[in-house]
């Protein structure tokens, strides 16, 4: 009689065998699939997307509110420190330059009384955003060209500071004749540090003014155009 021989020394080696041949499978099948999308998409070091750079824009830095509203006083006289900069000196958001607590303060005028010496500063004890949040760097924005398009126009259309343009070129209440040395003389109101203007800059302008006896309405529209420009507020 035969005794039954035990069948549990089978079974275990075949588990095992079973159970390498499973490992097999599952790590060629993990090694035969696609990539993880984070290594498509350039964190993969052969991957050339990794070499790209990512491109950066730099905002030109513009004359704060004092500098501005200084070149304007310089250009259309001091009648233009009056209400028509108002825009420029209170206006913290776009002209930056917060108010200084060190310029608020009074002086006695003319009657013993008391005023303010730097009305443009009475802001310092502004706790509001606008002040606080001016930037010191102010950069372009659409409200403060906007605000720009208005002030020119309001100091050009001002028979007062207008005709104080005028005699800078001149020298006296003349119209300035239809130059390439006067258009430099305007243009060179604007950009007091900047090197020559260019040739096509100066035609341009000129291209405005009548060759024979430019009227005061084309040498308002050759300034507003210089005025308007933000090229001359650039640091």
């Amino acid at each position: 009689m035969f005794r039954r021989k035990s069948l549990k020394p089978l079974k275990t080696v075949a588990f095992i065998v079973g159970l390498g041949l499973f490992f097999q499978d599952c790590g060629k099948s993990q090694w035969n699939t696609d990539p993880p999308s984070d290594t498509t998409f350039g964190t993969n070091p052969t991957d050339p997307a990794v070499f790209q750079k990512d491109s950066a824009s730099v905002a030109a830095i513009l004359t704060d509110r004092y500098a501005t509203s200084n070149t304007l006083v310089a250009v259309f006289g001091p009648s233009a420190s009056s209400a028509l900069l108002t825009p420029v000196e209170q206006n913290r958001s776009d002209f930056g330059s917060p108010c200084s607590i060190y310029e608020n303060y009074n002086t006695i005028n003319s009657t013993g009384g008391t005023v303010a010496a730097n009305p443009p500063e009475k802001c310092s004890l502004d706790p509001g955003p606008a002040n606080l949040g001016a930037s010191v760097l102010p950069t372009a924005t659409v409200s403060r060209q906007a605000n720009m398009a208005h002030i020119c126009s309001s100091l050009i259309g001002n028979t007062t500071t207008m005709n104080y343009a005028l005699a800078l070129i001149t020298g006296d209440s003349s119209l300035p004749a239809a130059s390439s040395d006067n258009v430099t003389k305007m243009i060179r109101l604007f950009y007091t540090n900047f090197p020559d203007p260019p040739a096509a800059l100066i035609q341009s302008l000129l291209a405005m003014l009548s060759p024979g006896a430019p009227t005061l309405v084309q040498w308002q529209a050759a300034f507003y155009t210089v005025c308007v420009s933000s090229y001359w507020q650039v640091l």
